[in-house]
C-alpha cells in the first residue's frame, strides 16, 4: 500500500514560507469509509518518511487534530467508534448526571471526561449508569464525570492530557517542511507515494 492508497489526498499550502525560508506541504488522509474514526497517520508514518530520505525533506510532522476527533475506544468491554471534542478549559453545558470538568483537572491533567447523554444511553441504558465507568482511548483510560448533552460529538476530552498521551501523537495530516531552495512539489509528491508500513 502507498501513503495515500484508498484515500483521497489533499496537498495543501505547497507554497507557504517560514521566517526561514523553509517551505512546508501538508498531506491530508480522508477515508472512503465513513464509519470508520481512525486517524489516518501516526508515529509509524513519520518514522517511515523521514527513513524514504524524501527529497528536500527536513522535517515531518503529525498536524494534531484539536477539534472532533474520530477515535477507536473501548466502552462497556466493547470496541467503539466515537468522535471527541477537545476542551482547554471548563465548559458551561447541561449536565445530565454527575458533573462537569473542573479547572483543577486541566491543572493536574486528571484522565476524566464526559460522555454525551445518547452514548451513554447505548452503551448503559441511562446517562446515571455511564458515570464512573472507564472509556480507554489508546493506552489511556478516562474516567467518566460526567455526561452532557451534545448532539455534535460523542465525548469531551481534556485537551492537554490528550495531546500529551500516545493518542495525541496521531492524526490525518502530515506536514513536510523543506530545506530552502528544495522543489516542492517533487518531495510531495514522493511522499505521497511512499509505501506504508501498515
Amino acid at each position: 500500500m502507498s501513503l495515500g492508497a484508498g484515500v483521497k489526498k489533499q496537498m495543501l499550502r505547497d507554497l507557504d514560507t517560514t521566517q526561514t525560508g523553509q517551505q512546508t506541504a501538508e498531506i491530508y488522509y480522508n477515508s472512503r469509509d465513513m464509519f470508520l474514526n481512525e486517524p489516518g497517520f501516526d508515529n509509524r508514518d513519520v518514522t517511515m518518511l523521514m527513513d524514504a530520505n524524501l527529497k528536500g525533506v527536513a522535517k515531518v510532522e503529525i498536524l494534531q487534530q484539536t477539534k472532533k476527533i474520530g477515535m477507536t475506544a473501548i466502552i462497556n468491554d466493547s470496541q467503539q467508534a466515537m468522535t471527541a471534542d477537545l476542551v482547554n478549559k471548563p465548559v458551561k453545558q447541561p449536565i445530565v448526571a454527575g458533573q462537569n470538568l473542573t479547572t483543577y483537572d486541566f491543572e493536574v491533567k486528571n484522565p476524566v471526561m464526559l460522555m454525551s447523554d445518547k452514548l451513554a444511553t447505548k452503551m448503559y441504558t441511562t446517562a446515571a449508569n455511564a458515570v464512573g465507568t472507564s472509556v480507554t482511548v489508546q493506552q489511556t483510560t478516562y474516567t467518566v464525570i460526567g455526561v452532557y448533552h451534545n448532539k455534535a460529538a460523542d465525548a469531551r476530552l481534556p485537551k492537554p492530557l490528550y495531546l500529551n498521551s500516545s493518542t495525541g501523537k496521531q492524526g490525518n495530516g502530515i506536514k513536510l517542511t523543506f530545506k530552502p531552495g528544495a522543489q516542492v512539489s517533487v518531495g510531495a509528491k514522493q511522499a505521497a507515494s511512499t509505501e506504508k508500513i501498515r
